[in-house]
């Protein structure tokens, strides 16, 4: 390449380079302006949300079930008073807020509407449902189908709860419930102190970290995500089926670390089925059962101790 052609292609990598740091601040004086001057001419795309405005409910008003469509941030939560609200940026369509039969429905399906969303402002605008109950409040059901919401449940008793998320995080601490489904594509899974009577949960690409009691049946899949769950139960009080196809096994003081390793054992009340992919999967017992005992005699490893109860299909692939 001769020097001429050298000295053009950096001429021209020079302009370009102004160009693109006066573009900046061309955004950062007028451009959020102009933006939101071109968002208002095409509906489909969307600018600067503006300042966050809230629907509120009178504090009177009581519902026993809550319904949450569209994709909003939730906390629910116990408080001093009864207090629920939604906030989203004033130039959004505004969510529907209300209470019909004793239901609660927050839908924000229309809320953000569709096309393109461009902002420059630190608040996005997205809704976020608040609903702050007085202590010792009982929800019969929360029912929750949202495509992306971060969600948080604290110090609530609830009957039954269904949630299903396709992306975001969701955070539950103090929380008992008689019944829950939770469908999870991708994100996290927190659950901390909670006390549960029954749980299905089917989760895709998400990391699940379990703490708490958990009763009656639990059926978990995961599918790509490392699983880590501690119970306040003893491994005596479980009917325990549990299997990864690719990773790490450990439950209890059993540990395989192979293709397809199966682990059941006991006879218990409760029962506890676990099913992961290309997963991780880690179970602890902080209970004791009802002779006292934390775990059954000599741990898992002793296999010839209990050949009736215990059935390892790795070891009988190798």
């Amino acid at each position: 390449m001769s020097k001429g052609m050298k000295r053009f292609f950096i001429i021209c990598a020079i302009v370009c380079g102004i160009g693109l740091v006066m573009g900046g601040i061309g955004y950062a004086v007028d451009g959020v302006k102009y933006f939101d001057k071109v968002a208002e001419k095409y509906s489909w795309l969307h600018g600067n949300p503006g300042e966050r405005t809230y629907k509120k409910l009178d504090e009177q008003t009581s519902f026993q079930d809550i319904v949450i469509k569209g994709d909003m941030d939730v906390v629910i939560r116990t408080g001093d008073s009864s207090k629920t609200r939604i906030s989203y940026g004033e130039k959004l369509s505004a969510p529907v807020l209300k209470v019909e039969n004793g239901t609660l429905i927050a839908d924000a399906r229309y809320s953000s509407g569709n096309g393109v969303s461009i902002n420059f402002t630190e608040d996005s605008g997205w809704p976020i449902l608040e609903v702050y109950c007085p202590k010792g409040t009982r929800i019969d059901s929360i029912k929750a189908e949202v495509d992306c919401s971060n969600m948080e449940i604290n110090d609530l008793q609830v009957k039954k709860m269904t949630i299903e998320n396709k992306t975001g995080t969701i955070t539950m601490n103090g929380v008992s419930w008689e019944q829950a489904e939770l469908e999870i594509d991708s994100g996290n899974l927190e659950l901390a102190n909670v006390t549960s009577k029954g749980l299905q949960l089917e989760a895709d690409t998400v990391d699940c970290v379990l703490n708490g009691t958990f009763a009656g049946k639990t059926a978990i899949e995961v599918e790509s995500g490392d699983l880590d769950l501690d119970t306040m139960l003893a491994e005596a009080d479980y009917r325990i089926d549990a299997e990864v196809d690719s990773g790490i096994l450990c439950i209890g003081d059993h540990y395989k670390e192979d293709y397809e390793g199966h682990y059941r054992f006991g006879d218990g009340t409760h029962q506890l089925n676990i099913k992961g992919d290309v997963s991780d999967v880690t179970v602890r017992f902080s209970g004791k059962a009802a002779d006292g005992s934390s775990q059954k005699e000599g741990g898992v490893s002793h296999d010839s101790q209990h050949g009736s109860q215990h059935h390892d299909e790795s070891s009988e692939k190798k």
